[in-house]
């Protein structure tokens, strides 16, 4: 018998930039509706869209559609888009606010 030593040593993952803010942030509105578009980040994987802070959304595209229905005439609110990558990587949250 003998004896076979191995020694591993580990990789450095890969690393790159993290993603820019999106621009070109919009918004357009109806009374019970708000769509947000944004134009697309080069080294981005998806966004996440949040609403008044809380998120109401992930997506690989560049727009939203929110439907919720407590969305209510007449008032403001608050979108935030934030790219991510794959690997974990994010951006500063891009802000607009929509009138319904």
């Amino acid at each position: 018998s003998s004896v076979m030593i191995v020694k591993l040593k580990a990789g450095a993952a890969p690393r790159t930039a993290n993603p820019v803010a999106p621009q070109g942030l919009k918004g357009t509105a109806t009374p019970h509706q708000a769509t947000i578009s944004w134009n697309a980040v080069s080294n981005a994987a998806g966004y996440f869209v949040f609403r008044n802070g809380w998120h109401i959304a992930t997506t690989s595209s560049t727009q939203v559609v929110d439907r919720t229905s407590w969305l209510r005439p007449g008032l403001g609110y608050t979108y935030e888009v934030q790219a991510y990558n794959r690997f974990g990587g994010t951006s500063p949250r891009a802000k607009t606010i929509v009138f319904t």
